[in-house]
């Protein structure tokens, strides 16, 4: 078989069609991701992407140097988007000026296209691109081609024409400039999948033509362009290398790649106006579905506070909870009893003398981003990534309304201090004003250019301070709407705006790694203050105003003295950003939750940890059960993998894989061992019992998406979007065997029973088996119309069942490599397949956010199991089927009692 992209060319200008398919399959996503990322629009950049590969199939005899098509792709798709932001700009035009039929044409055209457009996927893209746009155009470029396309460093260097180590550099950068967004990025991924039958469009189009003859002499025109422009980069450096910054050169003087000029295209806006979808009507009171409640009650109380909080607030049919969801943002109740904690799965409200949880408030459809209290701590809102503000009866904990008019995520929500108005902001970039007794919406404050991060009120209820991603922070007069100022001077997102208790002082904290103090009355610049060493995601005056608490991405905790601006004191235990902070009302304590999954509350007089709370977790990528069922092993984003004691809930362990999410974890046979495959490209082996890290398999130039061992225990088998499978010697941490044969990433791998086979399912659709002794290809299997995201053998080693991107589970006779059975009840990609131990039923979970179970024999759908906020990626049966772990987007793993669930009821 032909992988190298010079063989690829030599056989398609030989006349060999499927060799240029391979070429197409290998740099699609990488041509889309770029394209998507200049057009920014998804639909668009798919064309473009066909017209991209017809022109370099026409143009590939002109190629002098075969190893540098990628360079030589990302040149055309450049130029091609440059075009058509030249030809395709739209005009206006009267409507009444359009011919009759013209118009009918144009409106069929919106109509069409809008059902070509998926509402979900659409929006989940138009966030992404909006938290991409903060950032330079080369660190987008490497994080789009990173992620979105999933290509390695290297090979990103080799398409963009730089040093790998150069791409890693971008790429740490960008990281860092979006920790606070990573989480939400990585979740909405998926949105982002090409159409299968994109490769088969373009073939068709090249059927009929034939790559163009090379020229026999060399080209003039580029030589003297390389000339001007470097007369033009000399002129430049005398004006001044700051105005370098501006453009992105893409190309080193070392990269295999032709001569070529890049030409920088400025950003072009297109405001294409967007009807913001349905909301519910404000003041109507909402169930926990969001639909209308005439009583407006909605109870979350939890039996006063007693019993085991794994418990509370279950789905139907779960009878343990793992994990409380990953924490956003925290705030103390008025009389300082209470520390409320944002979290994706719901609201956890906490006694403070104690640090255990006294309640959990659900109704909220997605993760919740801020929590604040009224003055008079009767009423708690909430705002969320389902785009509603929910208020709360603070000691009751009843539902007491949901404010819908964001079209994008809530960020923000602070109450003014009289109590009588809430203020919001987020991603749609407007603030809006709500009255607290009506709930009907008082006012919109719009002028934000990019997202609100922060918005307060001033001690005297008259002024409204926004901080946004725009750079700025703006003053506003409530009774009016009216912007009062606007206060430049930060150089980077401004992530936090706080008054000091007198309404003197203005605080904000920004990316640029500054916080600054400014003059409330003036608007001018009073001090800068510097220190930290990366992004400042949080800013809080004392109640006293005397001391300013700063929380950065540096994972430290800095208190200032306001006065003088010399820090008083740096805290330091969390091991990864810092997102929110809180003084307790007398001032003596200060929570901090932290992206390490935990909040802490310090004593601000000596600077000691008070108490530490939590196990809250990111999202759930992979959950196993150890072969005896009494511990559950769950791998996350937050870069751990946590073990918990199945019957009790008790947390056992925490196991940190340094910075890189955790994307699948395994047992051993013997249940001493677990591995965890990870985004760094490694697979680490611990201690089950001691939580100690024994050793680490490295070999894996990109994300292990999948690992398994083999019965005896001897060898583990890994799966990674290096698109290779490798074998290891468990014991010595020998590489045995690389399988090479898929053409796109892998993403899951399984060892039959006996040892003897390996099944692996990748993004190339199909399913491969291989002798797992020689590493032997011993058949393909290729129903599945997209990638193949899970593979398991039952138990017998007889079937085979796989599910992916078509939203199909297949059971396969593996004797025969037929397929026995089509199970096609889920509405979305199927993440998870798992056999129960006896093998007559099977379990999937999907991204629909269900869990589904089947009867093997049959293939009959028995019943599904709801209750997770987001995204199934991971079921398994326990050893005796008594019940089934599933790990979630959400950030938790939800145990099901299989005896408590009568699947005649839905």
């Amino acid at each position: 078989m032909i992988y190298d992209d010079a063989d690829l060319i030599e056989h398609t200008l030989e006349g060999d069609q499927q060799a240029f398919a391979a070429l197409v399959e290998k740099y699609q996503k990488q041509v889309h991701a770029l394209a998507w990322q200049k057009i920014e629009d998804f639909h668009i950049a798919q064309e473009i992407t066909q017209d991209v590969f017809l022109t370099a199939f026409h143009k590939l005899a002109t190629l002098k140097n075969p190893n540098s098509f990628a360079g030589w792709l990302y040149v055309i798709t450049n130029r091609k988007c440059i075009a058509w932001h030249r030809k395709k700009k739209p005009q206006p035009q009267s409507l009444e000026a359009m011919d009759p039929v013209a118009l009918e044409e144009v409106y069929c055209s919106v109509y069409m296209t809008q059902q070509r457009e998926e509402t979900a996927n659409r929006k989940r893209r138009e966030l992404v691109q909006k938290l991409l746009s903060t950032l330079q155009e080369s660190e987008r470029t490497v994080v789009n081609l990173y992620y979105i396309a999933e290509m390695t460093c290297e090979d990103i260097g080799k398409f963009l024409g730089v040093a790998p180590n150069t791409v890693r550099s971008r790429l740490h950068r960008a990281r860092i400039k979006l920790r606070k967004e990573e989480t939400m990025i990585k979740e909405n991924i998926s949105s982002f999948q090409l159409p299968t039958q994109l490769t088969e469009n373009i073939m068709k189009e090249t059927s009929h033509l034939s790559p163009a003859a090379p020229s026999v002499s060399k080209p003039f025109v580029p030589w003297a362009i390389a000339a001007s422009s470097a007369i033009l980069i000399v002129l430049m450096l005398g004006i001044g290398s700051r105005n370098l910054a501006r453009f992105q050169n893409p190309y080193s003087l070392d990269a295999q790649s032709e001569l070529s000029v890049e030409l920088i295209d400025t950003p072009i806006v297109l405001n294409l106006e967007e009807q913001p979808e349905v909301q519910n009507q404000l003041g109507v009171p909402s169930d926990e579905n969001g639909k209308g409640d005439a009583s407006g009650q909605e109870s979350n109380q939890v039996l006063s506070g007693k019993g085991d909080y794994t418990r509370w607030k279950l789905p139907k049919g779960a009878k343990m909870r793992f994990g409380k969801g990953g924490s956003k943002g925290a705030a103390y109740s008025p009389d300082g009893t209470r520390l409320v904690v944002a979290s994706s799965i719901g609201i956890w409200i906490y006694d403070v003398q104690t640090g255990e949880p006294r309640e959990l408030l659900t109704g909220h459809t997605a993760g919740v981003n801020s929590v604040s209290y009224s003055v008079d701590g009767r009423v708690l809102a909430s705002g969320s990534n389902d785009d509603t503000i929910r208020l709360w009866d603070a000691n009751t904990g009843i539902h007491l309304n949901t404010l819908s008019a964001h079209i994008a995520n809530v960020y923000s929500v602070s109450f003014s201090p009289d109590g009588k108005l809430l203020a919001s902001g987020g991603y749609d970039r407007t603030i809006l004003i709500w009255d607290v007794s009506t709930g009907e919406l008082h006012r919109t404050l719009e002028g934000h250019t990019h997202s609100i991060n922060s918005v307060i009120f001033s001690p005297d209820s008259r002024v409204l301070a926004s901080g946004s991603s725009d750079k700025t922070i703006r003053l506003w007069d409530v009774s009016t709407g009216e912007p009062l100022r606007t206060l430049d001077g930060h150089t980077a997102v401004v992530h936090s705006v706080s008054f000091s208790p007198d309404g003197q002082l203005l605080a904000s904290g920004s990316n640029d790694k500054t916080i600054r103090l400014w003059d409330f009355s003036t608007g001018e610049l009073h001090r800068t203050i510097k220190g930290h060493t990366a992004d400042v995601c949080s800013v809080a005056f004392s109640p006293d105003g005397q001391l300013l608490a700063s929380a950065s991405d540096d994972d430290t905790i800095r208190l200032w003295v306001v006065s003088t601006s010399e820090s008083l004191r740096t805290l330091k235990v969390h091991i990864y950003k810092i997102c929110n902070l809180a003084f307790s009302p007398n001032g003596q304590l200060l929570a901090s939750g932290s992206g390490d999954t935990t909040i802490r509350l310090w004593d601000v007089n000596t600077g000691n940890v008070h108490r530490t709370m939590g196990e809250h977790t990111n999202g759930v990528h992979s959950v196993t059960l150890s072969p005896d069922g009494r511990v559950i092993a769950g791998g996350s984003d937050d870069n751990k993998v946590r073990l918990w004691n199945a019957n009790t809930g008790k947390h056992l362990h925490t196991l940190s894989a340094d910075w890189a999410d955790v994307y699948s974890v395994s047992f051993s046979p013997d249940g001493r061992v677990i591995a965890g495959g990870s985004m760094d490209g490694k697979i680490r082996l611990w201690d089950v019992s001691t939580g100690v890290l024994q050793s680490t398999f490295e070999g894996h130039t990109h994300w292990v998406r999948s690992v398994s061992f083999s019965p005896d225990g001897r060898v583990l088998v890994s799966g990674s979007s290096d698109r290779t499978i490798r074998i290891w010697d468990v014991s010595t941490g020998a590489l045995r065997h690389t399988l090479v044969g898929h053409n796109d990433r892998l993403r899951s791998v399984s060892i039959s029973p006996d040892g003897r086979v390996i099944a692996s399912g990748s993004m190339d659709t199909t399913l491969r088996l291989w002798d797992a002794n020689t590493g032997e290809l011993i058949h393909t299997l290729d129903e599945h119309t997209g990638p193949v995201r899970s593979v398991s053998f039952s138990p017998d080693g007889q079937l085979l069942v796989s599910g992916g991107d078509d939203n199909i589970i297949r059971l396969w006779d593996v004797s025969t490599y037929q397929v026995l059975h089509t199970l096609d009840e889920h509405t979305g990609p199927v993440k998870s397949v798992s056999f129960s131990p006896d093998g007559q039923m099977l379990a999937s979970g999907s991204l629909d956010g269900t869990i589904r179970l089947w009867d093997v024999n049959t293939g009959q759908f028995l019943f599904s199991l709801s209750g997770h906020l987001n995204g199934v990626n991971s079921v398994a049966f326990s050893p005796k089927s008594e019940f089934i772990v599933s790990g979630s987007r959400d950030g938790t793993v939800l145990i099901w009692d299989l005896d408590l669930i009568d699947p005649d009821k839905p």
